[in-house]
């Protein structure tokens, strides 16, 4: 029996080209032969009049932002008729290279169903799409909830909360899987493209090698046996993670009686049940519940707040690894705008001793005050992305980097944060910033490095900016102005003294990286360079070279290589 939801507040938006937005009304789109319907659900819950029918070609619903269509699974030539009608149940984003994660996740969900599992996309997917934000964790652009969850779910017939679901945004790629299968039956239904991470809630990475090797995380309900979604949400962390989608019903379903999705709509951090409870299971959800408050910009509910902030949950972080704790933290760093909440609530709740104990509430504050000049400077410091490196080690470098001490002198301060804090090694690199920091003491005599002028600083980047970690020493050295700064304005000051040269920089590195490409190990194989200790040193002599004698071509690159004495003493 459903019960009658509430008309939701409002007109909801209309975002261009008949897409509506919001869950207000229980907007859901139909299918009517060539044409697309958008049909309203009244108070009731049956079809109410069509908000709007176009007759339109495949190309043109395939231009719209997020049209239902049929997901193209691979046929294979055995496939019954019955398979292939299963499959239309399935309704997806455009096809293209961008929705790779998500076809991959549905081929995963399909083929679970085929072998009479229940599977459902669960957990941070399910809540970004409610939220409507981009896979940053930003909100998407011109996007907004509705002020209340009255009117947006009805009673299904399994006793769960549904939200009836209009044209999602598909666009965030990090899909998981919940599903009533154990993860030996995954194993045996994925037995070639799949492995089993060790964890206590059974995970199995199902690798997609069609879709350009993409990784489907899918997890066994949490529970005792019977398992079933419903057992699964109750033990999960937050409300706003214990939500599932229906990928066939195209709905969202919320097994806490509508509290996942109700905390959604409110911005509202709260734990699932008990948080003493949750707290225990893993102690790491208190960095989580203060990294999700602030990426999310979620107001942490009271009794979680106070849970937090007890010394009886901070007492089981003893038993957490530091680098746990300190991978949330990284995670908490991705996002500018979420950096200086996450400063301010991990110095308020006292979670910032666990992760950096030798770091000062002052200086968290003051990090805090500066977090939005740091956000400045990395969105108008483009490198890595112009020189094709990736790496949030780059990030996290420039975010830590702001933490650290006023009064710090040298770059073995940043050697010693790295280490206390349980930095894992992928992040050293960058954090650390050991090569730049002892070049630039080595040029100012250990003087303050504020005085570097704008020239020398420019050339300094110039010179490393063709080695990848080294772009991260930069943005670190920025960040490291920023933090030395007392007050706000000295770091504004540096950062508009040298706006000029950094542009100037990311223009020449623009124009360099155009049309080139970088000397690879492929290239050394096909001169019978075989893979091992001998090729790294010729890759990292190339490296040299390049910067250098600003040699930015792979071939004239390989040529100036063989003709160098390393080149000559090669087996």
């Amino acid at each position: 029996m459903r019960t009658k939801p509430r008309p939701p507040a409002g007109p909801w938006p209309r975002q261009g080209r008949g897409h509506y937005e919001g869950y207000g009304g229980g907007i859901r789109t139909t299918r009517r032969g060539s044409g697309t319907g958008v049909e309203a659900w009244n108070g009731a819950g049956t079809r109410g009049r069509s908000l709007a029918t176009t007759r339109a070609s495949r190309d043109r619903d395939r231009a719209l932002d997020f049209v239902p269509l049929h997901l193209p699974l691979p046929l294979t030539p055995s496939a019954t008729e019955e398979e292939e009608e299963g499959r239309r149940g399935y309704r997806h984003l455009r096809d293209s290279r961008e929705v790779l994660g998500l076809e991959a996740a549905l081929a995963v969900v399909d083929r679970l169903h085929r072998k009479g599992h229940e599977a459902l996309f669960a957990g941070g997917w399910v809540r970004d799409r409610l939220l409507l934000l981009d896979g940053k964790g930003e909100q998407a652009t011109g996007a907004r909830v509705g002020p209340s969850a009255a009117g947006l779910c009805e009673t299904s017939v399994d006793g769960s909360e549904a939200l009836l679901s209009p044209r999602v945004p598909l666009s965030f790629l990090d899909v998981d899987v919940a599903t009533s299968a154990s993860d030996q039956d995954v194993l045996g239904i994925f037995p070639h493209t799949s492995h089993f991470t060790d964890n206590r809630i059974k995970t199995v990475v199902v690798v997609d090698d069609t879709r350009g090797g993409t990784n489907t995380e899918v997890t066994c309900f949490r529970g005792r046996d019977p398992k079933s979604p419903k057992q699964d949400a109750e033990l999960r962390d937050f409300t706003c993670n214990a939500l599932f989608y229906d990928v066939v019903r195209e709905e969202v379903r919320d097994y806490l009686g509508g509290e996942g999705i109700s905390d959604c709509v409110a911005r509202r951090l709260r734990c699932v049940g008990r948080p003493q409870d949750r707290f225990r299971e893993d102690p790491c959800r208190l960095m989580r519940a203060v990294r999700l408050a602030a990426t999310l910009d979620f107001a942490i509910e009271p009794r979680t707040l106070e849970a937090i902030r007890s010394e009886e949950c901070q007492g089981w972080l003893e038993d957490v690894s530091k680098e746990r704790l300190f991978i949330e933290v990284v995670k908490g760093s991705k996002s500018n705008r979420a950096w200086a909440k996450s400063l301010r609530l991990l110095s308020s709740t006292g979670l910032a001793g666990h992760v950096f104990p030798e770091i000062s509430p002052e200086d968290f504050e003051r990090a805090a005050e500066v977090a939005h000049e740091v956000a400045l400077l990395l969105a108008g410091a483009e490198l890595p992305g112009q020189i094709g490196f990736e790496d949030s080690g780059l990030v996290t470098g420039v975010r830590l980097g702001a933490l650290l001490p006023a009064e710090a002198s040298d770059f073995q301060d940043y050697k010693d944060l790295g280490m206390r804090a349980g930095c894992p090694k992928r992040y050293k690199k960058d954090i650390l910033c050991m090569r730049l920091l002892a070049d630039l003491e080595a040029r100012t005599g250990g003087s303050d490095w504020r005085a570097v002028s704008p020239g020398e600083l420019n050339s300094l980047l110039e010179f490393y900016a063709n080695e990848p970690n080294v772009v991260g020493s930069c943005l670190c050295f920025y960040s490291r102005m920023v933090s030395l700064s007392r007050s706000p304005g000295e770091g504004a000051d540096f950062l508009e003294r040298h706006a000029a040269q950094r542009r100037g920089m990311e223009r020449a590195i623009r124009m360099k990286r155009a049309n080139e490409r970088t000397l690879t190990s492929r290239d050394l194989e096909a001169e019978g360079i075989a893979p091992g200790p001998e090729m790294g040193r010729l890759l990292g002599v190339a490296q040299a070279l390049s910067a250098q004698e600003n040699i930015f071509d792979a071939g004239a690159l390989l040529e100036r290589l063989k003709a160098s004495e390393h080149w000559a003493t090669t087996p």
